[in-house]
């Protein structure tokens, strides 16, 4: 009996982390679909479009595929994909209620990986 209770009991966190990650995912794309329509709908679906056409990049899939996400910015804006990356992580830390505070050595990705760490 006991071991049927830890094994639901397992399930059940097992089940908690997929909700929380799929609340993540979907927070991280609300961000970069906000910061993105900064610049205006249609430059956001293009950007899409580049991503997918030149890096396979589906947009449901950059959650999963941060650094391939990262890299097309850095090929379509070069050096400014850097503000678009911290505009991102701003939005996409307030939706999570966690503060975000910039560092001089800034980087997209320990960013979002720091998450998967803390979480």
């Amino acid at each position: 009996m006991e071991n049927t209770f830890a094994g639901r009991g397992a399930s059940c966190q097992t089940h908690v982390n997929a909700i929380r990650e799929i609340e993540k995912a979907h927070c991280l794309l609300q961000a970069i679909d906000d910061t993105l329509g900064m610049l205006g709908q249609k430059t956001g679906d293009l950007v899409y479009d580049y991503l997918q056409k030149r890096f396979g990049l589906m947009k449901d899939e950059i959650p999963a595929r941060p650094e391939a996400f990262s890299k097309g910015l850095l090929s379509l804006f070069g050096s400014a994909s850097k503000h678009l990356e911290v505009s991102i992580i701003e939005k996409f830390y307030k939706k999570l209620g966690i503060k975000f505070e910039r560092t001089e050595n800034f980087n997209f990705l320990n960013c979002i990986f720091a998450l998967e760490t803390s979480r």
